[in-house]
């Protein structure tokens, strides 16, 4: 983020503001003086908003051309690889959708649902990376992995387990119903009636009934398939061999949370001495090149629902695409953890 010089700076021109008006920030005493400092902030922020949106937006614009000039070829590489990845599910659509629906192909559906999710989250992703946020390019891609994990799992145990997961929906509108119905008038909306309240709660029971109690857990769609009466997260990894991403999760995990490690730990700053509150052209490796692998994962789950020689082709040639990808970043980083340390041993 841009340093905003002294002159526009909101605080100092409304500190100045209460000086000129004789107004004490620290005793506010009654409801004009209140009133009178609330139109002072109101004056200073409109004093200062276009000059202060001027030098932010020329200062992004700047860091975006040194980011490129940097990042500017695995970053394009991405972009070309999220199209691809794009353009197959769009194949598949045209090609397979009436069909699978025809068929009633569930496992299809959701397989085909969770590849457009993917693609939507890398492109995501993409301009996170694009705009310099790491952190942030690394949380989304946590989400990512989590569809590809979620999608790897589902197709490895087939029809069963993909209408367990289609049908999970509606627990889980059974778990935010509750959640609304309790603060709904607090957050100044309507509850829903108790007719449908009835309704998802007498569908959340035959499910139930018809699954076992433990349908209605986290990742309860997934029991029957892991042949466990509890699941996590990590069970569902570990069944389709994603064990050793836990590392990289994990850390994708911190700027997620608000947990220590996530304010004290940044991929976007050198140290943790350092704070970060904006952009910074460190940190893209790990985020670019989980995001390819991942996703190239993801387009193997879609190509093998209708394994074929031209499926076969094109999942040969994605790997090539990945491999340069995660070469790319890795040389990039290097490079400047080498910058990095000839600046500290001159400093």
């Amino acid at each position: 983020m841009a340093v905003i010089p002294p002159s526009i700076q909101f605080l100092p021109i409304l500190w100045e503001q209460f000086k000129k008006q004789g107004i004490d920030p620290d005793n506010l005493s009654n409801e004009e003086t209140i009133e009178r400092a609330v139109q002072a902030g109101v004056t200073a922020i409109e004093s200062i908003k276009e000059p202060v949106l001027g030098c932010v937006q020329a200062d992004t614009w700047g860091f975006r051309e040194r980011l490129f000039a940097r990042w500017g070829e695995p970053l394009c590489d991405l972009e070309f690889f999220i199209a691809l990845s794009v353009e197959i599910g769009l194949e598949w659509h045209e090609i397979y959708r009436l069909r699978a629906a025809k068929d009633n192909d569930i496992l299809f559906d959701v397989i085909h649902r969770l590849h457009a999710r993917g693609c939507a989250i890398s492109q995501e992703i993409l301009l996170l990376l694009t705009g310099g946020f790491s952190d942030g390019a690394l949380a989304r891609w946590r989400s990512l992995h989590e569809v590809l994990v979620t999608a790897r799992f589902i197709f490895k145990h087939g029809r069963e387990t993909a209408e367990r997961y289609y049908l999970y929906q509606y627990i889980e509108s059974s778990k935010a119903l509750q959640k609304y119905q309790e603060f709904a008038e607090l957050l100044g909306y309507t509850p829903f009636s108790l007719e449908e309240e009835n309704r998802i709660e007498t569908i959340q029971n035959d499910l139930v009934n018809q699954y076992g109690s433990g349908y209605k857990d986290q990742y309860g769609w997934s029991l029957f398939a892991l042949g466990k009466k509890g699941a996590k997260f990590s069970d569902i990894e570990n069944d389709v061999g994603f064990d050793y991403i836990r590392p990289y999760y994990k850390m994708a995990s911190n700027p997620v949370h608000g947990d220590p490690k996530g304010i004290y730990w940044s991929m976007g700053v050198e140290s943790d001495q350092s704070i970060s509150a904006g952009m910074s052209n460190l940190g893209l490796a790990d985020p670019g090149f989980l995001t390819a692998e991942s996703l190239g994962f993801l387009n193997e789950v879609l190509l093998d629902l209708r394994p074929n020689g031209k499926n076969q082709i094109l999942k040969s040639a994605q790997e090539k695409i990945i491999e340069d990808i995660s070469k790319k970043f890795m040389e990039i980083h290097h490079v400047i953890i080498e910058e990095e340390k000839q600046k500290n041993q001159e400093t």
